[in-house]
């Protein structure tokens, strides 16, 4: 999955939703949703007090507390929708490219020690991935699915075009089957568990990795219900 590395304090009001432009000297075609990877380093104090947009100042009226926030993290998620020039945010800097964002996710458990890296980059954690438990879960899914695989140590090219294709439900009630079979599977799919503004779980699930699903609390309940159900049938 793409990731940006993106310095604090920037990174968490953009996970946060209270950004919602990113502004950058280049261009990016992408569009879909990234990983927020905050940057080992932190704008200077000094630098912020010379920021000129004002809504630095509103969304953190202490600067100082900038100090504490998390670095080498990825933090959330957040939707590339457009990239554009002279945006209206007032978030939008002059003469730059202002990545324009929406959909922001915050995890509540986040990625530690992640290096950052120049421009758009890809993130898999799921390279160390025991082989033996690979070669089992890669049986499983061809049979499943009667498609190729091409094994490249990520999670997300094990779900071929075929699987990813599938409307909502069945995708939900196939991955289902999948963790109630080969329970380390739980392991390596990429879902993020978080909270709504109501303050109830709900999830982000990856079928592929430009392509994602947001569980509401009730359509999470009914998913780990289907593993329940799956698991019972063993």
């Amino acid at each position: 999955m793409k990731a940006l590395t993106v310095k604090q304090p920037w990174a968490d009001l953009i996970v946060t939703g209270a950004k919602d432009i990113e502004n950058r000297t280049w261009q990016t075609k992408f569009r879909g949703r990234i990983l927020i990877h905050a940057a080992k380093s932190i704008v200077p104090v000094e630098d912020l007090q010379a920021y000129p947009l004002p809504a630095l100042r509103r969304e953190i009226p202490n600067l100082s507390e900038v100090r504490n926030y998390m670095t080498g993290t990825i933090i959330g998620s957040v939707e590339v929708v457009d990239c554009v020039k002279g945006h209206p945010s007032e978030w939008a800097e002059e003469d730059v490219w202002n990545w324009v964002l929406a959909n922001p996710i915050q995890y509540e458990t986040p990625i530690y020690n992640v290096p950052g890296k120049l421009s758009l980059w890809e993130y898999n954690h799921r390279e160390d991935v025991d082989a033996d438990k690979l070669s089992l879960y890669t049986e499983y899914m061809t049979s499943l699915t009667k498609a190729d695989h091409r094994p490249k140590g990520n999670w997300f090219w094990h779900m071929n075009n075929k699987m990813a294709a599938l409307p909502k439900g069945q995708f939900l009630e196939k991955m289902a089957e999948i963790i109630a079979q080969t329970p380390y599977v739980s392991e390596w799919l990429d879902i993020q568990y978080f909270q709504n503004k109501q303050g109830q779980r709900i999830a982000e699930i990856w079928a592929t990795p430009d392509k994602s699903y947001i569980l509401d609390a009730s359509e999470l309940i009914e998913f780990e219900n289907r593993i329940k159900l799956a698991m019972s049938r063993k």
